[in-house]
């Protein structure tokens, strides 16, 4: 994989615009991550960058990962619900034996 060297910019988006333009937690976006989609850990030249412009307060305790825009279309094969796992019936109780 690339490195990513160069500084942020339009192309590259925070863990946080992904999870805002895809409408999920931040959690499911680094959960993606984790599963192997495609993220570079954000290097301490670009952790000032984001700093100067506002994306960051300061630096953080945890990785910042950065998303290329070119692999957004990656995004529905990491949202897929798992195959050949059951999921659980909405409304419906799981577990016990049914009395109160």
């Amino acid at each position: 994989m690339a490195e990513m060297s160069e500084v942020p910019g339009t192309d590259l988006l925070l863990v946080a615009q992904v999870a805002t333009r895809e409408r999920v937690n931040r959690s499911t976006v680094l959960r993606w991550i984790e599963k192997g989609f495609p993220a570079e850990e954000a290097s301490r030249e670009q952790l000032g960058y984001l700093i100067a412009l506002n994306l960051l307060k300061s630096i953080p305790q945890h990785k910042v990962y950065l998303i290329r825009s070119e692999d957004l279309h990656l995004i529905p094969s990491f949202r897929e619900y798992p195959r050949n796992t059951r999921r659980p019936r909405k409304g419906k109780k799981v577990g016990g034996n049914g009395s109160e």
